[in-house]
């Protein structure tokens, strides 16, 4: 491990778990039956990482008209049974953090209970214990960098010896603005976005990481 690094931070969708491409899937159908016509591709692209108050308020503009009072009701619970049978673990994530021997903690956009039905669904909640901090708990959201800098101070860590590890563009500006080494996991949904912000070290797969830590 390298003696540089002090702590490691991970979102949680798209990062640790594959819960984007569920989530997104409840999003679009709910949208539809809203005379919203978008598909899976269209929300990837637009609404990865982002707060749900964002994610609702441009299909807002989209309709036309506020959504039904029902919407994020149903979103929510079809969602969270959607992660009860099909949430898997990012590939390399549970090779990862078997090797890791930092500090390390989980900062989301998401609720607590999300990332806690999540996590143990992907058989990895045992590795973050207490350390798991939603925007929720502080009243602030990613690009905010609010959220990162209060998980490196409940860890005992300075940003500047902290990497973060972030699949969402709103994430990586968050970790930048808090002066974290910030670490970019991309796909094609996201990579011509991350692109175009300036410092981030890109990686394809996990194992990248495991690489640059010397683990």
């Amino acid at each position: 491990m390298r003696s540089d690094i002090q702590a490691i931070i991970f979102d949680c969708d798209g990062v640790l778990v594959d819960s984007e491409g569920p989530s997104n899937a409840v999003l679009v159908k709910l949208a539809q039956e809203e005379g919203i016509q978008i598909d899976l591709d269209y929300a990837l692209q637009n609404f990865q990482g982002h707060a749900l108050s964002y994610v609702f308020e441009k299909l807002e503009q989209l309709k036309g008209t506020p959504l039904s009072t029902s919407f994020e009701a149903h979103f929510r619970s079809q969602t969270f049974a959607s992660f009860e049978k099909d949430i898997q673990a990012i590939p390399g994530a549970l090779k990862l953090l078997q090797k890791l021997n930092c500090p390390i903690a989980v900062a989301s956009n998401g609720p607590r209970n999300k990332m806690s039905l999540t996590l143990k669904g992907a058989g990895l909640l045992a590795f973050f214990e207490e350390h798991i901090f939603s925007a929720y708990d502080i009243g602030h959201w990613k690009p905010e960098p609010q959220l990162f800098l209060h998980a490196a101070q409940a860890l005992g860590v300075i940003p500047e010896q902290t990497i973060v590890v972030e699949d969402s563009p709103a994430g990586l500006e968050a970790a930048m603005a808090g002066g974290f080494q910030t670490f970019a996991l991309y796909n094609r949904h996201n990579e011509e976005r991350i692109k175009r912000i300036a410092g981030v070290k890109m990686i394809r797969h996990l194992d990248e990481l495991t690489d640059y830590l010397e683990l």
